[in-house]
């Protein structure tokens, strides 16, 4: 792990550690808060360009990542919760490989991406349902796996937040099925990445 990645995590967790002190002095007041977890899925727009003496490395597209997404909010105001939010998702990043004298090959490199978010979210209820969105902030890190064809495989973290929100319909007592959606925004590798991500699952009311 980097110098610059333990800060960032060691950052994450000073706030995630502040924000639980803060929520449980709210708790007496107020108890309510639920817990999610689920699938996520997120389009990233990592983007690489590698040139060398006698080839080069651009990226061919995005990376559709499968990885699970998990919340915890607690009420602090009337419509106003604090929530803490995790999440991963795993896939490939197509990369086109261009060598001198021969043809452009195209090559899948394993990739990651992992957030570690904390924010407000505003949240209402209307027949049983409870519509809500939320800005969170935090820390994204994106792993590329090491390819023996291609001059790649790094690892970035750097500052991330997520606009969005999302509906959770009731099943049966405490548990309500969620779908929501972001737009993530990293900035990795020295640029800018915005990334819809959806999710979906499962939430226990409390």
């Amino acid at each position: 792990m980097t110098d610059r990645t333990a800060s960032a995590h060691s950052l994450f967790l000073i706030l995630v550690f502040s924000l639980s002190m803060w929520l449980s002095g709210s708790a007496n007041a107020q108890s309510k808060g639920d817990v999610f977890f689920g699938y996520s899925f997120t389009s990233s727009g990592l983007r690489v360009s590698v040139p060398g003496g006698s080839h080069s490395e651009v990226t061919a597209g995005r990376a559709s990542l499968n990885g699970w997404d998990a919340s915890a909010s607690l009420k602090i105001l009337p419509f106003i919760r604090g929530v803490v939010d995790v999440g991963a998702g795993y896939g490939n990043l197509p990369v086109d490989f261009s060598a001198f004298g021969f043809p452009t090959q195209r090559i899948s490199i394993r990739t990651n991406l992992h957030t570690y978010l904390l924010g407000p979210r505003a949240a209402i209820s209307a027949r049983k349902m409870t519509l809500f969105g939320h800005a969170l902030f935090g820390v994204a890190h994106q792993n590329l796996g090491t390819n023996p064809t291609l001059n790649v495989g790094t690892r970035d973290s750097a500052f991330a937040f997520a606009l969005g929100g999302g509906l959770d319909t009731p099943l049966v007592s405490r548990l309500a099925f969620r779908v929501g959606g972001d737009y993530l925004r990293t900035t990795l590798f020295h640029a800018t990445q915005h990334n819809p991500r959806f999710i979906t699952g499962l939430v226990v009311k409390f």
